[in-house]
Formats: structure tokens, sequence, C-alpha cells
């Protein structure tokens, strides 16, 4: 379990924001500038500010030289509008500009011609208290206290408790300008709208110039009705707050000229609340949420900020307790130096567990990059959700977060990462998440193929079977248990469905097939697999899926060609190890051929002379071969056929002297021999079995040298003799060595993070 850091840096920017607001001096600008005109209120009058900013010259300053709050009245003439370049201070005093919950306060606009950003007007207002705007006088939809379409710096101004019919309780700024935040404070502003689009209970932003967030805080902001962005919503939409869930048709679509950079720095959101309300039914195929920060469509940097308790309440499914970023236009975010705590989604009341995913982070068809981050104790929902990208989490820790689920008693809806992928890891943890380090989703149809969650290197994962896909050894591993899977040949591209149990709950299953192929007649496997006769050059990623909370799965691949396959699933076993499951199918067309392939050798056995042994082998042809058991005593020189001995299982008795057993497989395409395996007596005492598990049992018997040909109980996979020797047994050597470098780099990782924070 993770211990948070204390962040002497941002509660010193706090310090800075509280007591910078009115008590820092004038100093502004170069040293040896020219200086600016200044038009001086110090009437804390209605009409005494709106003479000044009318009065003052383009690029001057309004200095409100006077303590008492100036309230805007209707009667007054409402919103002042500004259409030069101007400063309105309240340096030295301490100013506040009440709206009385009747009128916005300031828009900013342009006089008309200008052909640029740098031509439109800039309104900086600092060291100010701006509070009780209302935006829904006739013509301002948005910008409780500012509506700006134009330039809008703002440097150490509290807003407080003002209110936005549609968006932006406090800012709205739209259009071809830019927005600029510096060491301000945001605290119980809101937006309240029951139709689509509503958003940003503290700043909204569609324009084309960059937005700038620093050193500031956003503390008990709120957003209600079809919103997203408790306290900063950045949208491209005119319409809709929300965001699709599905991707549209063709691939990204163009990027938005209104979707401007997003940058955050050195700030805090804290207790922001996006509460989703609809007129009618929601719908569902849309996204809304983003309790502190909802980045729509506008590329996003956040760096060394902190979210914490903040929240999404909806009736349906909501997306990102902190921040919800969403992109179709290859919009990309990044996150550096962020610590994301406590944020998610309340408990629901309609049954289900939680209404949630992404309790921490939902990015969303974004690019990302989130590094140097902490993301913990998040929420009914997990810590991150992601889906489309790229992903990239380095040196990240995502830990104690609480898992969500969407359908009623799903309750491991990603701990750690609920993720459509692709996302990587590097350096990272994932550690004591309920409901699992990783949970991998996708839609409709069969589990996605390839690698969802990749392993970079460097990670302490809580059960990492549940993030990352094994990868397929280059020649098939041994077996340690079998799959479920038909005996009859199936035709070559369809589906065929493969089941296994016995992985961990939630383990990333991979399935790999291997082409033992059809080989030419009287060509062994081992033959086949020396010359590479028939045989695929390496395996066949053949998809991949999930194992259930039984650590069951079920999967469906497809046999790209028609031939003797073995398929192998691959994947984190309940009792710490891999699991290995197994079998072996026919792929082949009605009426088409294929010559037997030997998928089990049989094993030399030394045993006491008198008792019985077993040997066995197998074979897959279409159409299923037959098998005739031979014998030689003279070293392998000549051959003879052992009556009756036409099974796969083989028991013969012991004599005095060595004979070798091999098993021909015949079929209407050709015939295979398997290797030759020789059972040698040893006198009396305990039976020696071979490398593979031939087994020798003492009995009486009549001296005729040879057993029945009837087969006995075939062995399952796990206790069956395993293919060619092929460097497979040094597999549990290498998993246990990899476990300690990635546990030792765990630990380093551990050391080298906690102290930087």
């Amino acid at each position: 379990m993770s211990s948070r850091p204390v962040l002497p840096r941002r509660t010193a920017t706090v310090v800075c924001v509280v007591i910078g607001v009115g008590l820092l001096g004038p100093g502004v600008g170069p040293a040896g500038a020219a200086p600016e005109e200044v038009e001086t209120v110090t009437s804390c009058t209605e009409a005494a500010l709106r003479q000044a900013i009318d009065d003052v010259a383009d690029g001057g300053t309004v200095a409100i030289a006077c303590d008492d709050p100036i309230v805007l009245t209707p009667g007054g003439g409402s919103t002042i509008v500004v259409d030069k370049t101007m400063t309105i201070s309240g340096t030295g005093h301490t100013v506040t500009v009440d709206g009385g919950r009747q009128t916005s306060l300031f828009a900013v606009q342009s006089g008309g011609g200008a052909t640029s950003p740098d031509d439109l007007p800039t309104l900086t207002l600092r060291d100010l208290t701006l509070t009780g705007g209302w935006s829904q006088d006739e013509g301002y939809y948005g910008g409780g206290a500012v509506w700006n379409l134009a330039n809008l710096v703002v440097e150490r101004v509290h807003f407080q408790d003002n209110r936005a019919f549609n968006r932006g309780g406090a800012i709205l700024s739209e259009g071809a300008g830019r927005l600029t935040v510096v060491d301000s404070t945001f605290t119980g502003n809101r937006v309240t709208c029951p139709i689509d689009g509503s958003g940003g209970g503290a700043i909204a932003v569609r324009q084309r110039q960059q937005t700038t967030i620093s050193g500031s805080v956003f503390d008990g902001n709120s957003a209600t009705g079809l919103a997203s962005g408790g306290a900063v919503l950045a949208h491209v939409s005119r319409v809709g707050a929300g965001f699709p869930v599905e991707p549209p048709p063709g691939g990204p679509v163009p990027a938005d000229p209104f979707g401007a950079p997003l940058v955050i720095t050195d700030s805090v959101f804290r207790s922001n609340e996006v509460t989703v309300q609809a007129v009618a039914a929601l719908d569902v195929s849309r996204m809304y949420g983003g309790g502190a920060v909802a980045a729509l469509d506008h590329p996003l940097t956040v760096s060394d900020t902190l979210f914490e308790d903040n929240v999404v309440t909806t009736p349906a499914i909501g997306y990102g307790g902190a921040v919800l970023a969403a992109s179709f236009r290859q919009a990309a975010t990044t996150l550096t130096g962020v610590d994301v705590f406590d944020n998610g989604f309340p408990d629901r009341t309609n049954g289900h567990v939680s209404n949630g995913i992404g309790g921490g982070l939902a990015l969303h068809g974004t690019p990302s990059i989130v590094e140097d981050t902490i993301v913990d104790g998040n929420l009914v929902g997990g810590g991150l959700y992601t889906r489309g990208g790229p992903v990239e989490l380095v040196a990240t820790a995502v830990e104690n977060n609480v898992a969500g689920a969407v359908v009623p008693g799903d309750t491991t809806y990603g701990g750690g990462l609920a993720s459509y992928g692709p996302v990587s890891l590097t350096d990272s943890t994932v550690l004591a998440n309920s409901g699992g380090s990783c949970r991998i989703l996708w839609g409709g149809g069969p589990a996605p193929a390839g690698d969802i969650v990749v392993d970079g290197g460097g990670n302490d994962v809580d059960d990492p079977g549940t993030c990352f896909r094994l990868a397929p050894p280059t020649t098939p591993p041994a077996a340690t248990g079998a799959l479920v899977a038909p005996t009859a040949p199936v035709a070559p591209g369809s589906g065929v469905t493969v089941e296994g149990a016995g992985f961990v709950p939630g383990a990333r299953i991979t399935l790999a097939g291997y082409l033992l192929g059809a080989p030419a007649p009287g060509a062994s496997l081992a033959a086949a697999a020396t010359t590479g006769a028939a045989t695929a050059p390496g395996p066949v990623d053949l998809g991949a899926g999930q194992a259930d909370a039984t650590g069951a799965f079920s999967l469906t691949p497809v046999l790209p060609t028609a031939g003797v396959w073995q398929i192998v699933a691959l994947g984190a076993a309940a009792d710490g190890t891999t699991a290995a499951l197994t079998a072996v199918l026919v792929a082949a067309a009605p009426g088409v051929d294929i010559a037997p392939v030997v998928t089990s050798q049989p094993v030399p056995v030394t045993a006491a002379a008198g008792t019985q042994v077993t040997l066995s082998a197998s074979a897959a042809g279409a159409p299923a071969p037959t098998v005739q058991w031979q014998s030689s005593q003279d070293g392998g020189t000549t051959w003879t056929d052992v009556a009756g001995a036409t099974g796969e299982d083989l028991t013969v008795t012991v004599g005095s002297v060595s004979t070798r057993y091999r098993a021909v497989f015949t079929n209407a395409a050709g015939s295979v021999t398997s290797a030759a395996a020789t059972v040698t007596g040893s006198g009396t005492g305990t039976p020696t079995p071979g490398p593979g598990g031939g087994t020798a049992t003492p009995v009486a018997t009549d001296g005729a040298g040879a057993g029945s040909g009837e087969p006995s109980a075939r062995p399952t996979a796990a206790s069956a003799p395993a293919l060619a020797t092929t460097g497979s047994e040094l597999l549990p050597l290498v998993a246990t060595g990899v476990g300690l470098l990635l546990a030792g780099a765990g630990l380093v990782l551990a050391v080298r993070r906690r102290p930087a924070r």
C-alpha cells in the first residue's frame, strides 16, 4: 500500500493564492517601461467603475482604490462590455465586484476589424474578487462572471458563487482568442442546465488559442444537467457536452479549429462535482463525466497538479471521477507529476454496484502519456479506464483503488486498470486494487487478439497474468492440462470452440496454434521438425481471452489453413505457475485427406523382468489413422507386427532381452512411424520409467514376451508424454528468473519514486 506524499510545493501555491489577493504591490511590467494610462476609481459604485472603463485609453489600467463591494445591477446596465485592451486591478485593496445573482459581470469582445488573435482586445483582471455573477440575462448563456470572446488574462482573482445557465459558471471563453489563468481561486461556482451542452462549473472553453491555468485552486464547483467537467470543460461542440462512446466510421476525424490545447500546471482540484440529469431517457451512447476536468477533442497537458475528492453522479454510466479526456481527432493527453486521490462515483440507487468507469482517470480515444503520477484510493470505478489511444504509463503508481460495475453482480470492473487497450506499463506499480489489477474489455464478438496491456519492464503488478498476455514460445510448450475441444475434423477458416479451466480469475489467456502439418508419407513428426517439412515457422496467434471469476474460459479460434494443429492456451495458473492447456485439432475440408502426424511419442522404460509396462503413442490426420505396433529385438534392423496391437496404448511384459517398440499410423493419405522406445529388463527391483513417463507393474507372466494389443485407458493430457524435446523444459526456470527480476525492479522503483515526491 502506498503512502501518500506531503505536497509542500503545492501547499505553498495555495497559501500564495490566498494571501496574494489584494496584498501584492502594483509592480507589474518590466523595469523601465513607459508608464501606462491609469484611471483610478476611488468611489466603490457601479457608475464610477463603468465611467472609468469607458474613459481609459486602449492599453490602460483601471485601478480600483476602494474597499467596499461594487454591485452591478440590471438597472445600472447589467454586464459591462469591454471592447479594448485594458487592465482592471484591485492591487493594494480588497476589491469585490458583485453581480447580486442578477447579472453577469464582464463580457470581452472585439470592436471589429480584428484579423488575428493578436489583434483582439485583451482584458486583464488582477487582484479582484468576482462573485454573484449570473448569466441568465438576455444574450449571455454562459460565463457567470466573464464571457470572453477575445483574450482574457486572470491574475490573482477569486471567483466565488457565480452561476451560468449553460456553460462556464465563472468564465466562458469562446472564439478566436486565448485564456490565461494565474494564481487564482474558483469556489462554489456552478452550471445548471437540463439540456445537453452544459458543463464547466468554473470554466468552459471553446476557442482557437491555448487555455493556460497555473497555480490555481478549484474547490467545490459543480455542473448539473447533461454535463461534463465539474470545474473545467474544454469542448468543440456547441450543442453537446457528451462525447460519443463509439468512434465514428472511417477512422480519426480532422482536428477542430476550436480544439486548442488546455494546459494545467501546479494547481489543485478538490471536491468538484458533475451531476448528470436528463429531462428524458439518458442517451447512453454518449459519455458524461470528468468530476474535475473534461477535455473533449482538446489536447490536454496536466503537470504537478492534485485531483482529490472529485465525483460524478449519474443514473447511467459516468466516466472519469477526476478527469475525462476523450478524442477521436488524435488530440493527445499528457499527465506528469499528477496526484489523483479519492475521486470516483457515489453508490447508485438502482441496483448496480457502481455507476462509473475510471474512478480516477478516463482516457478515451486520446493518445496519452501518464508519467510520474499516483492514482490512489479512487472509488467504485477503479483507477484508470482507457480505450484506444494508445496509452503509456511510465513510473506511475495505480494503487488502492476500488472496482466498480456496469452490470449487476459484476464487482470486478477494473480495480486498477479497465482497458480496451492498447496500454503499456513501464517502471510502474499496480497494487492492492480491489477487483484485481486489470480488466480487459471488449464489445460484442470475439475477445481481442494481441497484447492489450504490454509489459514494458520494471513493473510491480499484483496478479500480472490479469494484465499481461503471455507470448507463445516458438515451439509447443509442455502441457500442464488438456483443453476441451472437438475430436472430429473442422473446416479450415471456421471457428472452433475450445474450453479450459484452472487459471487465475480474470487471467489473460493467450491462444496459439502450432501447425504440425501433414508430413510426406513415412515422415515422422521428429523428422518433419528437423527438416522443416510441412510445418509452420512459428506459432500462429489465434487470439486472446479472459478467464472468468472461476478461472475458466471459452474461446472460438479460427484455424486459418488445413492441417494438423496443436492448440495451446497459456495463462497464469491459480497456483502461481504458468498453465499450458493443449489439444490437437485437424482442419480439413470434407473429402480432403491429410496424412497422419505423430502427436505423442512412446518413451523408453527400464523395468524388472516379469513386470508389465505400457507404452503410448498417438497421431492425427484425416481420416483418423489406424495404428499398428511393431517390435524389434535386433536393434531396429528388422521389425515385426505385434499381433492384436492396434490401439494407442500397448502393454507388454518385460523380458530378459531388450526390445524396441514403435507405432505405425496409416490412413488413405499415407502413413507415419513413431519414434522407437526401448523396453529394457533390469533383473528385479523397482521399475525405472523413461523420461516421458512409461510405466511398469510387477505381474505374473506366462513367458510369452508380449502383452495384449488392446489399449488400456488413455492418459490425460496432463500425464501424456510431451512431444519431441524442444527446450520447453527451461520455461519454468526462465519464468522464475523473470519473476525475481520484476520483484527486484519493483523494490528499486519504490525506493526511487517515493522520496522524490
